[in-house]
């Protein structure tokens, strides 16, 4: 997550190596990490990326602590809720409204990326990821219904 925070903020990655996977990994493990001159990064965001990613996994921020970083809920003002609070409402999801969220693929890779999803997060029904799975078959839809729109405009209005 720190990487992926990192790059957001900067858009850059926090270790460049020389380019291949193990120099970057190298560079990981044995160059201090620095912030460009721009963008500005407040103290609060520099200290919890920094704190993401201390070279010691023991060292780093846990889950926990990064829900309640100052960054993240504005010096405290802005708590984010709790997880009973968030996921309140039980959610179900029938293995049928799955199998009718995907209708169509449109590459080998997207299919094979969904496959490895649904195994890693075994969709179903439990109170414990319903907020996971609401999201997944938002995305999805969405996804399916933004291509959708964008073959009608091209079809009909020849807008690409």
């Amino acid at each position: 997550m720190g990487v992926t925070l990192y790059s957001l903020v900067t858009g850059s990655l926090p270790w460049n190596g020389s380019g291949s996977i193990g120099s970057v990994y190298a560079a990981a493990r044995s160059e201090n990490l620095k912030f460009p001159e721009k963008p500005a990064v407040s103290d609060d965001l520099r200290d919890l990326i920094t704190r993401m990613l201390m070279k010691e996994p023991a060292d780093r921020i846990i889950l926990p602590e990064i829900k309640q970083h100052a960054w993240l809920t504005n010096r405290g003002a802005e708590p984010l809720p709790n997880e009973a609070d968030n996921c309140r409402v039980p959610v179900t999801v029938t293995d049928e409204e799955v199998e009718r969220v995907v209708t169509r693929v449109p590459k080998l890779d997207t299919l094979i990326l969904i496959k490895t999803m649904l195994k890693q997060h075994s969709f179903q029904v439990s109170q414990r990821h319903a907020c996971t799975r609401i999201s997944y078959i938002y995305v999805t839809r969405k996804f399916i219904w933004e291509k959708k729109i964008k073959e009608i405009n091209k079809k009909y209005y020849a807008i690409q």
